[in-house]
């Protein structure tokens, strides 16, 4: 349970970083989340996808880009990985809706 807590703790200080950081501070608080969360998100895809790796990287990627282009709608309610995982549950939906 201290694991979760402290991912917890460091991603909101990341978040935070992003909001109000140098451009330097953001690029390394990003990359940070990115890196904790991506193989998480891109398995819990690919389950989805029926194994078809390289579309779930394709929506990894899209939900990452995402959620930094709505960072700041962030607010420290939720975990962050809650809020991301919500953006890749609308991705999806929205995609199953509107195929490409």
């Amino acid at each position: 349970m201290k694991k979760a807590v402290n991912n917890i703790a460091e991603d909101k200080l990341a978040v935070e970083t992003i909001k109000n950081g140098t451009s330097r501070e953001k690029e390394l608080s990003f990359t940070a989340l990115y890196n904790r969360y991506f193989q998480l998100m891109l398995f819990k895809i690919m389950g989805l996808m029926k194994g078809d790796r390289d579309v779930a990287e394709d929506l990894t990627q899209e939900i990452f880009a995402k959620a930094f282009a709505k960072i700041e709608q962030y607010d420290g309610t939720y975990a962050f990985y809650t809020w991301l995982f919500n953006i890749k549950n609308t991705t999806l939906l929205m995609r199953s809706v509107n195929p490409l």
